[in-house]
């Protein structure tokens, strides 16, 4: 087998990076998803559903302090109004209750842990105010010997307590535990009210021989009960409500591979139960907030392509943090790129077999005016659909762009070096349809001899030999090239745009006619794939570990190919 040099970076001049783009796969050979350092996304969804919470209780805080201020304002008037002493207890619950509604109210940010000190002292203030209340008038009417106003006190007394707890309990976000720590000792404060009273009063304790207080079960402890079964059904409705909405319907499962655009994840549709890939894509770490909404604009495009060789666009969207995501079809398979490292060159046939249905992929993208501009071996994956093996899918229109609207940059180039058109590394703009028609007669050349056209260290001396330097000859590297073949490639492989092929129509047409077109066999691909990976008949492939560190990342599943003399045996993972 030829020696193939490794993948050459992908680079993009006009996002402001000339770095290569390395693939960092989970290592773990636990399948525990690990999140990439790049990208503020929590895939346990703890800090995004605390984070929630919090807004939430700002939110039901504000609400519930300001129904209480014009309540305690409401008590405080008929305070004043009949003349009796309760207007110091009720000024110092408006006071508490009136700084925390401010302080809620301020742009002033707010994390969990203060949010909670504030509902613990607003509710306690409550509290605090309903048993000095119920005190008053049942020693009040107590001392005047009236069992009915005393009935009624306590009655009423009761009521605030049981209002106050449910309301806390249905109104506050909380879970079980945390109620339960809360509002079962609020739940004991009438019983340890009267017991104190009918210790320390003789006035309550003889009338309270008259007045059937004592119960088996206080009305509180129930309204207790009924408020933390409440907090926890709610709860645990919002926990679901929230997982739902965090990428749509979708469940991160494993890390893929990141790259200097995000991390692409392994996901499952919650209702559907299908397979797919997510790519997250965040501003920051060298990625600005023009460059993701460009694009997004390029994913909306690409997800009006439709053709079987194209990767599928199932969804696309934002997280509440800002972090795009879009959501693509799974692939069972390999990318060209690693065939042809593990297993050496292509048989001519299945080069062409390759060629011709990339070029079915951009005769529908080229007439919706869309230009790939990143074609590479790492970006064609021979896939299994449907039963049929071989399937090419164009990958990754992550530098599309838009001819028919000239929306772009207007500077800087993108790209990866080995397989870039002369024009594309000169004007980001000015570039049609037969840079791609380049970068595959490129990819030809890689699939025939194993190497790309021009290699070298130095990126710009790689760039530079794609615009003076001739296209060495294929037989150099592979004897078996066929020369007709061969002239296809090189005519995509002419300096000048206007010396190539003009469409991709005319390029299928051409390999068409090649003599080794036809020659791949639906029958050919199968047996490949039965003799170099059995578990791609069963769907048992794994994630690639490790080796995909060098290249980009790429939103399929990769099968973990065996090295050509390797046991074949099919294992399960």
């Amino acid at each position: 087998m030829s020696h193939v040099p490794e993948p050459a970076p992908t680079i993009d001049s006009s996002h402001g990076r000339g770095a290569a783009n390395p693939v960092s796969a989970n290592s773990r050979g636990d399948g525990a998803v690990q999140a990439s350092p790049q990208i503020g996304f929590e895939l346990s969804g703890v800090s995004g559903f605390t984070t929630e919470t919090a807004r939430l209780l700002r939110r039901r805080l504000t609400a519930y302090t300001a129904i209480s201020l014009v309540l305690v304002v409401l008590g405080l008037l008929s305070t004043i109004h009949g003349g009796l002493s309760m207007t110091p207890m009720r000024v110092s619950v408006l006071a508490v209750l009136l700084t925390a509604f401010l302080l809620l109210r301020s742009g002033r940010k707010l994390s969990i842990r203060p949010l909670r000190w504030i509902e613990l002292t607003c509710f306690l203030a409550i509290i605090v105010q309903i048993s000095i209340l119920s005190w008053i008038r049942i020693e009040s009417s107590a001392a005047a010997g009236d069992v009915g106003e005393s009935l009624i006190a306590s009655q009423f007394s009761l009521t605030l307590f049981c209002l106050a707890i449910l309301t806390y309990g249905l109104f506050i976000p909380n879970t079980w535990r945390r109620a339960c720590i809360v509002l079962l000792p609020v739940s004991l404060v009438p019983l340890a009210l009267r017991l104190v009273l009918q210790s320390f009063n003789p006035d309550v304790a003889a009338i309270s021989q008259s007045v059937q207080w004592n119960k088996p079960i206080p009305e509180t402890l129930v309204a207790a009960g009924i408020a933390i079964y409440g907090s926890h059904v709610i709860h645990g409705v919002r926990q679901e409500a929230f997982q739902a909405k965090q990428l749509g319907q979708y469940v991160l499962k494993e890390l893929l591979g990141t790259g200097g655009m995000g991390a692409v994840y392994l996901a499952e549709h919650r209702m559907l139960k299908r397979p797919c890939a997510i790519k997250l894509v965040q501003a920051g770490s060298g990625v600005s907030e023009s460059v993701i909404e460009r694009f997004e604009q390029e994913v909306q495009s690409t997800a009006l392509l439709s053709h079987w060789n194209s990767i599928e666009v199932y969804d696309y969207g934002r997280t509440e943090d800002g972090t795009f995501f879009y959501v693509m079809e799974l692939l069972p398979g390999a990318d060209l790129q690693k065939i042809v490292q593990r297993f050496g060159t292509l048989p001519p046939s299945r080069c062409v077999h390759f060629l011709m249905q990339m070029c079915d992929a951009l005769q529908e993208a080229h007439g919706r005016g869309l230009v790939h501009r990143d074609i590479k071996p790492g970006n064609i994956f021979a896939a299994e659909r449907g039963g049929v093996f071989d399937v090419g899918k164009l990958l990754d229109f992550g530098l599309v762009r838009q001819t028919a609207s000239g929306s772009g940059s207007g500077n800087g180039f993108a790209g990866t070096p080995a397989y870039m058109s002369p024009e594309q590394a000169l004007s980001y703009d000015g570039v049609d349809c037969r840079v791609d028609i380049y970068s595959l007669g490129a990819v030809g050349f890689f699939l025939l001899t194993g190497r790309p056209p021009f290699v070298d260290d130095s990126i710009s001396k790689v760039l530079l030999q794609h615009r003076t330097a001739p296209v060495p000859a294929m037989k150099d590297w592979n004897d078996d090239v066929p020369s007709d073949l061969e002239a296809v490639l090189r005519r995509c492989l002419e300096k000048k745009p206007e010396s190539r092929y003009s469409d991709v129509t005319q390029l299928r047409d051409a390999l068409a006619n090649c003599a080794d077109a036809g020659r791949w066999t639906p029958e050919d691909a199968r047996q490949w794939w039965l003799q170099h990976n059995p578990q791609s008949l069963t769907f048992d492939s794994e994630i690639t570990r490790g080796e995909s560190q060098k290249q980009q990342p790429t939103i399929a599943k990769t099968m973990d190919l065996p090295a050509p003399d390797a046991d074949l045996t099919a294992t399960r993972p």
